[in-house]
């Protein structure tokens, strides 16, 4: 630190605004994403590289499948895409305005992305197009996992857990909650 009256941590964190999700492929490469829209990723699990993003939006989460590809979410309905590394990040259409927290992906192909007054996304085909689902809540959805092409999980305020196990065509029941 130049300021002898600061610590260096303060002057970092003056400049920096912090990173909201992460994800990694292995133990050497890894993701994060964060505030106006920043991007950095590892590939050799200790140097971190900034990486060019399309967007000036805050990224609250990111999904890697693999050291290609990778989704990255956030306000406003963000939606971006790298299938290169990261080399280049695209935007793809959501369709929303709705802030959107969280993002899964089975595959290349098939992802669901959820956020705010109960926003559920859904792709087939790579994001070439995001279809919306129908919740059947206004709540905030904050988790989402996708453990097949037809089969994913959501959770959100108030005790907001959903299930689909047809990929989202219906409408997401609430499972029973015993206790």
């Amino acid at each position: 630190s130049s300021n002898l009256n600061a610590p260096w941590w303060l002057e970092w964190a003056a400049n920096y605004r912090g990173m909201y999700g992460i994800a990694a492929v292995n133990a050497s490469v890894a993701w994060s994403v964060g505030y106006a829209g920043w991007i950095w990723k590892t590939v050799d699990g200790q140097g971190w590289g900034q990486q060019a993003s399309p967007t000036g939006a805050a990224l609250y989460d990111v999904i890697a499948l693999d050291v290609n590809t990778a989704w990255a979410v956030g306000v406003g309905g963000t939606i971006i895409k790298t299938t290169d590394g990261g080399t280049t990040w695209t935007a793809q259409s959501s369709g929303t305005t709705w802030d959107l927290w969280r993002i899964a992906a089975f595959d290349t192909l098939h992802a669901w992305a959820v956020g705010s007054n109960g926003t559920i996304l859904h792709t087939t085909d790579g994001g070439q197009t995001w279809a919306p689902q129908y919740s059947g809540t206004r709540e905030t959805l904050n988790g989402v996992v996708a453990t097949s092409a037809q089969r994913a999980w959501i959770v959100g305020d108030n005790n907001t857990v959903l299930h689909t196990t047809d990929g989202g065509t219906g409408n997401w029941p609430a499972p029973t909650i015993a206790s």
